[in-house]
This record gives structure tokens, sequence and C-alpha cells, in this order.
């Protein structure tokens, strides 16, 4: 007779056998060992035939290299728990390897010893033949796909030059996989505009360095150039006239000036076809011009008011301070500062800042409102412009004006000021400061004041505006891999307190990364108490079932009685993750409710719900409940029969003894269409009655036992009638 082919369906089945069997036998016994080796062996058998073996979560369907695996469907409640996306196993797989992963599955994700997640304590117990990833895999299909697998790439390179070339010949092998030229147009207009906003050195270092011959090729770095903005080519001119002053400070050998100058030139040239160049300013140009790096003003710029532009500003430092905050004052000052910055005017640029800050102490609150608006056109292009001293002069002046403000208009554009400057502060890491600021907006959102219940309101409309923005920065930085970016990303999450849940959630309801949305969750488990009642709000039964799974474990921390009313109807969701995780949590609360929640459970139309809610039943100890497993014992699934049987042994309750019978001697017929007691099950049964023991019943159906047919349940036989001390050959 043939040998039944061991299929890797068979062999999961049976490692979830004997995590199982890890769980309700004590180490060490002959039914552990027996099922760990048949479990070793079995796969051992199957990675002969195909190395490596990947179990996958897809879809809420357990796969196998790809395919689902309906005969091991039962193994994928040991993924999600760990949130476990794939397990890979390799040839040379060892039983100790395969005994370490039973403990680890085995235990909830907060029992690994302080480890982060069941792949970093798999690799702490040595297990090098198995892998855990928890990321996503998706098959390259769409030009979407490939935009955001090559931006990921490009952002990861930020700040070197080097890992930049190497990205982009990576991101074009990417780009040649699509089928068709629309696709690939696409991608490369997106790489084009993501490279057109480096900063200006490693846009100059990108032009200047040698890139591999697919990069040279691709025609990407004229496509840059094509890409430029107005306010990019600014800034980048800007730092031309600043590179040239360097170099002639510098460089000493009148050679080494010229090398280097022609260098400059040679990137300026590259620049000036970008179709931008003909709406820079003209002053900017003239510069250059006087610089000798160019020889000509290029074709179509046109000579206008900023070729007079100290002149201009002279005119305004002689006004009165209330002078600048005249309307047809006010609309030149965009362009004015701008230039000012072009032209690295710092002298007149800061004196124009201390005029118009004297502003801010006119008794006046119409005054003081138009002085902050004012302020605040400053605030935004000098931050552009990156002048740190008289951005952070406007900075403090706001913040410390913000105390006494008794208006409420003038507050108003004060604490919006404030959360742009505070948005800034992040976006260029400088934590501290930007949660400095916050701390204050909070503080105001919060206490009494002159203007009383309008302050508080507008302070708490900043801090929202703030969140809004600001969360997807914050969730970068925590990404990085750098612990100062986190830490900082944490200082600043701080002070947002509860007004950061509901950007987070909706971040991780958008997002696609699944890095972003750990980031997130991460980021809410560190505000601790402040997000429960706006998480709860946030929480519902037309929320998708993959966002609450991982929303509802951020609730554990306080769970009470509070909790019901959302845990009780989100029991209701169509997604059976959602209700398992409800089960879990609602185990949390002391309530006697609970068991009439967790009781109902024992119905739901998934078996994996009524499996767990079989368990958290068990573990409660509650002795009436063994009742309701009676009654289910016989019509539910194997696998939740399984579970009913361990908390039937657990808890102890003689009166389950028929039912256990009952489920042992069932036999098939094709007749009266019953459906055999699976071996699985039948072994549950007979360990659950060794619990029971000592009764007459349990032990004659014990003693019959171990005559079975299948030597599995002879063991499990003999196991359980050693609790009596009594010999299996008298027991027989």
């Amino acid at each position: 007779m043939a040998q039944p082919i061991m299929t890797v369906g068979k062999a999961i089945s049976m490692l979830r056998s004997a995590i199982v069997n890890a769980r309700i036998y004590p180490k060490g016994s002959q039914m552990i060992e027996s099922s760990l080796r048949s479990a070793h062996q079995a796969l051992e058998s199957c990675l002969l035939e195909a190395t490596p073996i990947v179990i996958s979560d897809i879809q809420g369907k357990l796969c196998v290299n790809g395919k689902e695996v309906v005969e091991a469907r039962d193994f994928r409640p040991f993924l999600v728990q760990h949130e476990v996306q794939s397990l890979k196993l390799f040839k040379g797989l060892e039983v100790n390897e395969v005994s370490t992963l039973l403990d680890g599955l085995g235990k909830k994700k907060n029992q690994l010893d302080n480890h982060k997640n069941l792949g970093e304590w798999l690799k702490a117990q040595g297990a090098n033949h198995v892998q855990v990833e928890e990321v996503e895999f998706v098959e390259i299909k769409k030009g979407e796909v490939v935009i955001q697998q090559v931006l990921q790439l490009l952002e990861q390179s930020a700040g070197d030059t080097s890992s930049l070339v190497s990205a982009l010949e990576e991101s074009l092998q990417l780009m040649d996989q699509l089928p068709d030229e629309a696709s690939k147009k696409e991608v490369r207009k997106k790489m084009a505009n993501h490279l057109a906003g480096l900063p200006p050195q490693q846009l100059r270092e990108l032009f200047e360095s040698k890139v591999p011959e697919s990069v040279e090729k691709s025609g990407l770095r004229e496509d840059v150039v094509q890409a430029l903005s107005r306010d990019k080519l600014e800034e980048t001119l800007e730092e031309v006239n600043k590179w040239y002053k360097k170099i002639k400070e510098e460089t000493h050998s009148e050679f080494e000036v010229v090398e280097k100058l022609n260098g400059l030139k040679s990137f300026l040239g590259k620049i000036l076809h970008s179709p931008a160049s003909k709406t820079v300013p003209f002053a900017l140009y003239e510069e250059l011009l006087n610089g000798g790096l160019l020889e000509e003003i290029p074709a179509g710029v046109q000579k206008g008011e900023n070729s007079s532009l100290l002149a201009e500003t002279e005119q305004l430092l002689s006004l009165p301070s209330e002078g600048l905050l005249e309307p047809s004052v006010r609309k030149r000052f965009p362009e004015l500062l701008k230039a000012l910055c072009a032209m690295a005017l710092d002298e007149p640029l800061q004196k124009l800042t201390d005029k118009v800050l004297q502003n801010l102490q006119n008794p006046a609150p119409v005054a003081r409102e138009t002085a902050v608006k004012t302020v605040r056109l400053f605030e935004e292009t000098l931050a552009a412009n990156r002048k740190e001293k008289p951005f952070m002069q406007i900075v403090g002046a706001l913040h410390q004006m913000a105390e006494s403000e008794s208006a409420p208009d003038v507050y108003g554009e004060i604490a919006q000021s404030l959360q742009v400057a505070a948005m800034e502060l992040l976006v260029n890491w400088r934590f501290e400061e930007s949660a400095l600021l916050l701390a204050t907006l909070r503080r105001h959102s919060r206490e009494e004041s002159p203007i009383g219940q309008k302050k508080k309101q507008l302070a708490a409309k900043a801090m929202r505006d703030f969140s809004a923005r600001g969360l997807d920065v914050i969730c970068a930085d925590l990404n990085a891999p750098l612990k100062d970016r986190q830490n900082g990303a944490y200082r600043v999450l701080a002070e947002l307190g509860e007004e950061a849940v509901s950007p987070l959630v909706e971040a991780i309801k958008r997002s696609s990364d699944s890095r972003a949305r750990q980031a997130a969750i991460q980021a809410m488990k560190r505000l601790g108490p402040s997000i429960k009642d706006p998480l709860l709000r946030q929480i519902n039964v037309g929320t998708p079932g993959d966002i609450l799974v991982k929303l509802i474990p951020l609730l554990e921390d306080f769970a009470d009685v509070s909790l019901l009313p959302t845990l009780t109807g989100l029991l209701q969701h169509p997604d059976a993750d959602v209700r398992r995780e409800i089960a879990q949590l609602l185990a949390n609360v002391q309530e006697p409710r609970v068991q009439n929640l967790l009781t109902g459970l024992l119905d739901d139309s998934d078996p994996t719900v009524q499996t767990e809610a079989v368990r958290l039943l068990g573990e409660m100890r509650v002795k009436s409940t063994a009742v309701d497993f009676c009654d289910r014992l016989l019509k539910v699934a194997p696998v939740v029969q399984e579970e009913m049987c361990i908390a039937l042994g657990s808890l102890g309750e003689r009166r389950a003894i028929p039912d256990l019978v009952k489920l042992l001697q069932a036999q098939g017929s094709f007749w009266k269409r019953i459906q055999k007691t699976p071996d699985a099950v039948r072994i549950r049964a007979i360990w659950a009655l060794g619990q029971l023991l000592p009764d007459d019943t349990a032990q004659r159906t014990l003693a019959k036992a171990l005559r079975d047919s299948n030597p599995n349940v002879q063991r499990a036989a003999q196991s359980a009638l050693a609790r009596l001390s009594i010999p299996a050959r008298n027991a027989a």
C-alpha cells in the first residue's frame, strides 16, 4: 500500500496541533515531544521538495507560497495575534528551532521577554532557519505601485548623493518593468519633480557627479531642469552667489579659483535652461552678472522695480513704523523680502524686520491685528529662504505677546502664526523649539484668561490645524532610523495630546505603507490616557476591519466598564477579526456583564471567534460556563470542540463527563449524516477526561481508548490514566 503524500497543508496542521499540545501538557511530556517531532519530520519532508516554505496571511486567508491552503486555515490566528504577515521556514530546520517556534506562537505578543515582535524574539533564541516578516508584498502591476516604490527609494537616499545615484539606477530598473510608455513617462515625471525639490547643494552634486550610463542616457537630469520651480531656481541662484563669495574668500590659488568657478558656471548654465528662469527677478541676475558668473542676462528677463531694491528698502525704513502697515506697502512685502533674501542683503532685511515688529506694541487692537498679519508675511518668507535669525526673532516676539494679548482677533492671528512656526521648526528637526510653542498653545486651550472661552477655542483650533498638517511629517520622523528624530517626534506628539488622535487614525486609514501605519500606532501608545475618549469616538461599526484590529488593542490599558457601550456595538461588526479583538479586550474588563457578552459569542458565525470566546471564558475560570460549553459541544466545528475540551478539563466540572464521552465515542455514519469526531478532538477530550478523574465513567472510557486504532489516541489515554497512578495494563 502506497504511503500517503505529506502536503505542506498537513504539515502546518501538525504544527498547529503541536502548539496546542505545548499549551495544555506539562513541559517534557510525551505528548509534546511526540507532536513536536512529528511536526518537524513533516516540515523537513516538505522542505526537501521546495524551500523556503512561506506561510502568509493574505487578505484574511492562510496561504503557502502564494496559494490558499484551506486544510491549515486554523493556523492563521497564531499569525494574526502576532501581527505577522509572512513566516518563512528554510531547509535545515532543526527540532529545537521548531520547539522555539511553537513556544513563541503559543505566547501572546506582550509575553516575548520585552522583544518588540516575534521575529526579534526568534532571532534572540537562535532560530536561524525561521524568519518573520511584517511587511506587505505588492506585485508590480501598475504605474502607481512603481511610483510609490521609486519615491520611497529616493526619500531614503535624502542627503547622500552616492546613495541617491544608486537609487536612481534602481528606480530606472523598476520603471523598465512597466509594459507601456505612458506609465514609464508618468514615473519619470514624478522622479523629475522629486529631484527638482532637492536642496541646492545636492542638486548641484547631482549634475556634477558621475552617474551610471543608464541614468546618463535616460535624460533624467534634463527633465529635472524642466521641472524646476521659480522658488527653487531663486533659492539655487541665491546659493550660487554664496558659493561664489566663498570660493573667492577661501581659495588662494588663482588657478583653483578659475577651475572652481568654471564648475560653478557650468552648473549655472544648465539650470538656466529651466522655463522658470524668465520669471526670476532681474536683480538676482544683476548680482550674478556683476560677479562674472554670467556674461549676459538671459533672454526674456525684464529689468523691473527690483533693480532699485536698496533704494526702495531705504525709503521704507525712513517711514514711521505704522507706515509699514499701509495696504500698498504690505502688498509689496512678499516680492521685496524675497529679493532681499535672494541678494543676501541681510542687514537691510534685519532693519526692516526690526521696524515692523515695533507695531506689535501698538495700543490699538486693530493696529496690532494688522501688525501680526504683516509679521506673518515676514515669517513665511524668512522661513522659506532660511533666514534663521530674523525668523526666530519674530517667533520669540509673537510667543511672548501670546501670553498677554487680550483681544480675541489679535490672539487668533498670533496662535495661527505660532502653529505655522512650530510646523517650520518641526520640518527642520528642531523638535524642542517646536514642542515649546505647542506647549504654550496647549496650555492656553485649557486655562482661564481675560478673553475666556474665546482664547481657549482659538488655541485649540491652532493645535488642530497643526495636527492636521504635521502628522505626516511626524510619522516620517518616527519611521526614520535615527533615534534623535524618533525621540524628537515623540516629544512633539506629547504636546499635541488628544488633538493628535484623530489625524493619527486618519493617517492609519489612508496609508498604504505598513511602516507608516505602525509608526502612527506606536505614536498613539505613547500618548497615554489622553487618547481614550477621542479614540473611542473614532471606533465604530462603520470603521474598516483592518483598521479596527490595529486600534482596538490601544484601549487595553484603559479597559474598564466605560468601554462596554462601544465594545458591545462592535460585536456586530462584519469582520471576524474585529469581533475576536473585541472579545480579547472584553476579557480585561472587570464587570459581570462581560461573561454574558462572551457567552453570546459562542454562537458566532465564525469558528475562530467561537474558539477565542471559549478560550477567554476558560481562562476566566467561571464554572457556570461549563453548561454553555456542554450544550454546544457536539454541534460546533472541530476547532471549537478542541478549545471547549481544554476549557472543560481546566474547569474541572464533572457534569461535562457524559458529553465528553459522547464526543469521544461518536462514530461516523453515511446514512445518519453523522460526522466522525476527528482524532485531534478526541485527543483533547481524552485529556479533559483525565483532568476529571477519579470518576468511574471517565476511567472506563479512557481504558477503552487504550485499545483505539490510533497510536496517538492510545498514548493520550495512557497519559490521562497515569494521573491515577494505575498501570495502564491494569486499567485495561
